[in-house]
């Protein structure tokens, strides 16, 4: 089942338009955002992020990516979206460039959660429809959304192929 993303991914964990250059700068401006909202260390965040990155890319194409880890002393999973301005080399095999990034840290706990979460988002990138519209938006609050429509859709899809399997 999708997730709720819109109550995961609040608007106030969307930046859109950052002009970074590097996989290390966002990961770094990630960062500041859960510490800034959540009092995680922007050390640990950063760390885990470069730590996962070392057991392969997160970059799955089309200018997309989802950076995620798991985390101790977190109870929730914690999600994020950076919507650069222009692409920036991301050290993939394939060497894509990457513009769009949802961020995932999840509890150690979660691994169902995690990997929901991981293929909500995977889809969410490979939708050209969504990533078009994604484009459109001007503010966090539009981005945000744009994936609550997304998710919300998705679920209303997945429960009319449950209750036709059903009849």
């Amino acid at each position: 089942m999708t997730p709720d993303l819109g109550a995961l991914l609040p608007a106030a964990h969307i930046r859109l338009g950052l002009e970074l250059q590097s996989k290390k700068r966002v990961f770094e401006a990630v960062g500041v955002l859960f510490e800034d909202a959540h009092g995680l260390s922007r050390d640990e965040v950063f760390r885990m992020l470069l730590e996962r990155e070392r057991l392969g890319s997160t970059c799955l194409g089309g200018e997309g990516a989802i950076p995620h880890g798991r985390m101790e002393n977190l109870s929730r999973p914690l999600c994020a979206l950076i919507r650069l301005k222009k692409p920036i080399p991301y050290d993939a095999e394939d060497g894509n460039m990457v513009r769009t990034l949802f961020f995932l840290l999840a509890p150690q706990h979660a691994k169902e959660e995690h990997l929901c979460l991981l293929a909500a988002f995977s889809r969410m990138l490979g939708d050209a429809d969504f990533m078009a519209r994604l484009d459109e938006c001007a503010e966090p609050g539009d981005a945000h959304d744009l994936v609550a429509e997304w998710a919300r859709k998705r679920r209303e899809e997945e429960n009319s192929a449950e209750n036709s399997e059903a009849a």
